[in-house]
């Protein structure tokens, strides 16, 4: 840590370029080493590099939306896919639950906790 600290400190003086980069990294440097202290962070962000992949996937694939409301449709579907996948639950399952509730004037199911709506499939 203090070898890394120390060359930060030498790139954030030197003048050159991305010395700002280095200050930047030098002056949050508390936070650069997070993982070492607590054990729940990652030292990686290979998680939510393999969570956003099939979204940029599908974006490079489709040359993405042509309008905010597509935007928007492809930004809350994505979320609720991943968002399910990460919990172990069926995306179309969720899916067909909130579409369910939509057109029964009910809240949507929660991707945070199971509702009601959600009984009503059985």
């Amino acid at each position: 840590m203090q070898r890394v600290e120390t060359l930060l400190a030498k790139g954030a003086d030197s003048g050159k370029p991305l010395s700002g980069q280095f200050r930047r990294i030098f002056n949050q440097r508390h936070y650069l080493w997070t993982f070492v202290h607590d054990g729940r962070v990652e030292p990686t962000n290979n998680l939510a590099e393999r969570m956003v992949r099939q979204a940029v996937l599908w974006r490079k694939g489709s040359f993405g939306t042509q309008s905010q409301r597509g935007a928007r449709y492809a930004e809350r579907i994505l979320t609720a896919c991943a968002t399910c996948r990460l919990q172990g639950r069926g995306v179309i399952d969720y899916l067909r639950n909130a579409c369910r509730c939509h057109f029964d004037g009910i809240p949507s199911p929660s991707l945070i906790k199971t509702t009601a709506c959600l009984a009503k499939t059985a």
